[in-house]
């Protein structure tokens, strides 16, 4: 990093920095909005040059000469790249190179690209230059390139783990550091930046959070820290999670962040974790990212659902986000800056569990029959779920089991969920073996939709159950659920929670979000008024 030909002043974090002193490094933590702003210029070192660095700078050339081909030097770069909610568009036109052989893959494996703290020191400072040997490239050219293999990845080859996070990695960078395009073009809330970065790698765990509080100071151009965000680093992790966590949830003014709620995440965790907060720094797994799928509107790489990996290192995939349970009504807390570890959230009880059917793994084709006949085997219903409530059997054990998720924004249909659930048990009854359907060129829509809802079943179900309420709803919900278990509407939470109650009245420990059939779009909430219900306070511990 020195000049051959003048002094130059360097700030070097784990030299200025006395790491083993608590206080100084909170303080220092606290600090770094500041530091990189002022700095004239970010010099980051990726390490020697063990990946032909002359190869991959030619290949990143010829990457720039076709970006500036396509995007008619760069004027189209923008709509190009990003649809209207900032994901990233993916390209039909292939690489004018061969990427197999262009090194530029394997140069994204780099491990700079896999640590969180980077992503500020990318953002804030004025320039950036990336050192690999003897060789230099600005930050923003090697980001550009991440964002265009982005876009073109639908003809990327086969990768490794490794060289796929670290190119979804560059990608969240680049939308983070280039104002241009990215993320300055959407308000950027602590909620948003813990969503978006959840993949990165921190030796501290408590760094999942201050490393990203300067992000957060230079979206909001705000100078002093709050209180739930300022380093502390004496503080437990699930106090540091928690505070932000609240902070989080009062910022955007809804329950979001309990989308991220998996219990199989949260046993690992010490015992006094709150049950309604996340595991904010779990991981991807190499098997999860291989298979992640895409469509023609929406990326990959910005990969919109959650996923964990659970002991048995089957996925866990979060809900859809198109739903309101909760009738759009306001949020309502009751404690958010007592400095507790509960959550108080105002909303409704709308039923009880009674009946949990679990799912097997795996699916096996009489595995498959015997949990499709559980689910058809009838039981009483309320007046209110009789009357009120569309679909047959079949439409509602279909749209349960895919949780009712959504394809190119757009849920899937009665009709079609219907179709598909009943073409799965045809084939199974008559082969003993799950449909195929071809995806190639010639595929017909049919094909297309029930494909779709194959995945969506084998994204929905792992570590979940299907569960029936007293008044007969049926719903997909935590594979730990008992009966007993309650069905609530937490207000600013879009899906049904399924609580528990515990011994102390008033107090429940927080399963998981659920699916519910026919309570998805607020229609529990808009009975609830109708017939003068109270609301009721879930302390949540």
């Amino acid at each position: 990093m020195r000049l051959k030909d003048r002094a130059r002043t360097l700030w070097i974090d784990s030299v200025c920095i006395n790491q083993t002193d608590i206080d100084e490094r909170g303080h220092q933590v606290g600090l770094m909005y500041e530091i990189y702003t002022r700095g004239s210029h970010n010099c980051i070192y990726l390490g020697p040059d063990d990946c032909d660095m002359l190869k991959v700078i030619g290949s990143m050339r010829a990457i720039q000469r076709e970006m500036l081909a396509e995007t008619r030097g760069y004027l189209d770069f923008g709509k190009m790249l990003f649809g209207p909610s900032g994901s990233t568009k993916l390209s039909n036109i292939p690489f004018s190179i061969d990427i197999k052989q262009s090194g530029l893959v394997e140069f994204f494996e780099n491990p700079w690209f896999l640590r969180l703290w980077v992503v500020q020191e990318a953002s804030l400072s004025c320039a950036s230059t990336c050192y690999c040997g003897e060789h230099q490239l600005p930050l923003t050219e090697i980001l550009r390139v991440a964002a265009w293999l982005s876009h073109k990845w639908k003809h990327m080859p086969m990768i490794t783990y490794a060289q796929t996070r670290g190119l979804l990695n560059a990608m969240s960078i680049f939308d983070s550091a280039d104002g241009t395009y990215g993320y300055h073009r959407r308000r950027n809330t602590m909620w948003d930046l813990l969503n978006t970065f959840d993949e990165f790698h921190t030796f501290d765990r408590k760094d999942q959070i201050y490393a990203l509080v300067g992000l957060w100071q230079m979206y909001t151009r705000t100078s002093k820290l709050p209180a739930a965000l300022t380093p502390d680093c004496s503080l437990s992790v699930p106090k540091v999670f928690s505070n932000a966590s609240k902070f989080a949830i009062q910022e955007v003014g809804h329950l979001l962040l309990l989308r991220k709620v998996h219990v199989k995440a949260r046993e690992k965790e010490t015992a006094w974790w709150p049950s309604w907060l996340p595991v904010l720094d779990r991981r991807m797994g190499p098997d999860q990212v291989a298979d992640l799928t895409t469509d023609t509107q929406t990326a990959a790489p910005a990969a919109s659902r959650f996923w964990s990996r659970s002991s048995d290192d089957s996925i866990w995939c979060a809900l859809s986000t198109c739903f309101a349970a909760d009738g759009g009504l306001t949020m309502l807390l009751s404690n958010c800056n007592d400095g507790s570890n509960t959550l108080g959230v105002t909303g409704l009880q709308v039923d009880e569990v009674i009946e949990v059917t679990y799912i097997p793994a795996p699916l096996t084709a009489s595995a498959t029959l015997a949990l499709m006949a559980a689910l058809e085997r009838p039981r009483p219903r309320s007046s209110w779920v009789e009357n009120e409530l569309a679909g047959d059997i079949e439409t509602r054990a279909g749209l349960v089991l895919q949780a009712g998720s959504t394809r190119n924004v757009k849920r899937v249909t009665y009709i079609t969920a219907s179709r598909c659930y009943q073409n799965i048990r045809r084939c199974l009854k008559d082969h003993h073996c799950f449909p195929s359907a071809p995806m190639g060129p010639g595929a017909t829509a049919d094909e297309r939709a029930f494909a779709f809802y194959a995945a969506a079943v084998s994204l929905a179900v792992p570590h979940r159950a299907v569960f029936h309420t007293k008044d007969g709803l049926m719903g997909l919900g935590p594979e730990c659920a008992r009966p007993g278990d309650i069905v609530a509407i937490l207000y600013g939470c879009q899906w049904p929670a399924v609580l528990r109650p515990l011994p102390t009245p008033g107090e429940y420990e927080f399963l998981e979000c659920a699916y519910v059939y026919g309570i998805m779009d607020g229609e529990a909430v808009h009975r609830h008024e109708e017939m003068g219900g109270k609301d009721r306070l879930f302390r949540i511990v």
